[in-house]
């Protein structure tokens, strides 16, 4: 039986170890949402897939779903935002960022909200920036999170936060202004 391939942007959130030449990785894609996938024989020194496999990489992914599980056969990588998320101080932000959306999203589904709002944060807190700032931004991502899964309430004031688009200062002196009730719309959500 031929399987398709389906192809498509994805940024790489995570992954554990599955016996000792697989792994299993979350991947988040804006056709399919959160999906989880076997990667097999990437532990190996061999594999040509083991550099592009790495958290906070933005590739172009290959998937197959198979009996149960989708298997990712091949991927090209587009962007590596780890060393410098790493470097900047900027990873922690990000990482509370990707937990909210692998805790709230149901796996497979329309991921291009959430794609977009961990794409900006990953980009902006991958340059340094002060605590507050990062803070901001992350606050910024957790609204755009709730607002593509349907969870944010209404409000005039937060609006143009949760909006799709890149985080810039500009963007996170507007969240700093409204931070009080940005954190009780999350909170309420």
């Amino acid at each position: 039986m031929v399987h398709q391939v389906h192809e498509t942007d994805a940024l790489i959130l995570g992954g554990a170890a599955v016996g000792e030449r697989d792994r299993v990785v979350a991947l988040l894609s804006p056709e399919l949402g959160l999906v989880r996938a076997r990667v097999r024989g990437v532990r190996q020194i061999s594999s040509k897939l083991r550099g592009a496999i790495e958290d906070w990489t933005r590739v172009k992914a290959y998937l197959v779903r198979g009996k149960g599980e989708w298997r990712l056969t091949n991927v090209v990588l587009e962007e590596q935002l780890f060393p410098a998320l790493l470097a900047s101080g900027g990873l922690p932000s990000a990482a509370r960022a990707a937990r909210l959306v692998a805790r709230l999203a149901k796996g497979e589904g329309d991921g291009a909200a959430l794609y977009a709002a961990l794409l900006a944060l990953a980009r902006f807190a991958a340059t340094p920036r002060a605590a507050q700032t990062l803070d901001a931004a992350e606050t910024v991502c957790a609204l755009r999170v709730l607002r593509g899964l349907g969870y944010l309430r209404e409000s005039p004031s937060l609006e143009p936060l949760a909006q799709p688009g890149d985080i810039d200062e500009a963007t996170a002196e507007i969240a700093r202004g409204v931070r009080d009730e940005a954190i009780l719309a999350i909170n309420e959500a």
